[in-house]
């Protein structure tokens, strides 16, 4: 999963919690976009998505 229509489509979203029991997060929790620079981490948008996840009962 892409964080981009996550973030801007509530639609995508709704489908996403209606028809799925799994969310697999995609280049968002690769090391280069985590760690983008030496003592710099980002978890931000992994965090929001497995936050969707867990409250929509959904495994990750």
């Amino acid at each position: 999963m892409s964080a981009v229509p996550f973030l801007h489509d509530d639609k995508y979203k709704t489908i996403l919690k209606n028809e799925f029991n799994l969310l697999t997060i995609e280049n968002d929790m690769k090391f280069s976009r985590i760690h983008p620079q030496r003592n710099t981490y980002d978890f931000s948008l992994p965090d929001l998505m497995v936050n969707f996840a867990l409250e929509n009962d959904m495994k990750v």
